[in-house]
C-alpha cells in the first residue's frame, strides 16, 4: 500500500492538520441467480462466466448453486459480488457438473 502524505498547502489553520481523505471504493454490484433444471442425483449446477468471480469460463471454478428437497428442480445462489471493468459486460452460462466423472455439461444457448 502506498504511503500518503500532506503538504503544507493542504493544512487548514482553523481546523488543524487535515489530509484529503481517500475515496471509498465503489460498491460491487450483488446479483442473485435462479434456474430450473432437472439433474441426476449427485450432480451440481454451477454459474460460470467471463469474470474471475464466475471462474473465467473454467467450469470447475464456477459458483455453485444450491437446491433442496423443497425447492428442486429450482437451483439458486444469492449475493454474488461481480465487479466488471468500466465499460465491460459479464457473460455467463449455467453448467451441470455431472457426478459420474465430473463432466461439465454446458447450457445450450448464447451467452
Amino acid at each position: 500500500m502506498a504511503k500518503r502524505s500532506c503538504s503544507v498547502d493542504q493544512l487548514n489553520p482553523r481546523l488543524g492538520y487535515q489530509c484529503p481523505r481517500p475515496r471509498p471504493p465503489a460498491p460491487q454490484p450483488h446479483f442473485s441467480f435462479e434456474v430450473v433444471v432437472d439433474t441426476l442425483w449427485g450432480d451440481t449446477v454451477l454459474l460460470v462466466g467471463s469474470s474471475p468471480q464466475l471462474g473465467t469460463w473454467d467450469c470447475t471454478k464456477g459458483v455453485r448453486l444450491a437446491t433442496d428437497a423443497s425447492t428442486y428442480p429450482t437451483w439458486h445462489v444469492e449475493n454474488i459480488k461481480v465487479s466488471p471493468a468500466v465499460g465491460q459486460h459479464i457473460e455467463y452460462k449455467f453448467v451441470i457438473l455431472r457426478a459420474n466423472g465430473g463432466v461439465c455439461e454446458w447450457e445450450q444457448r448464447d451467452n
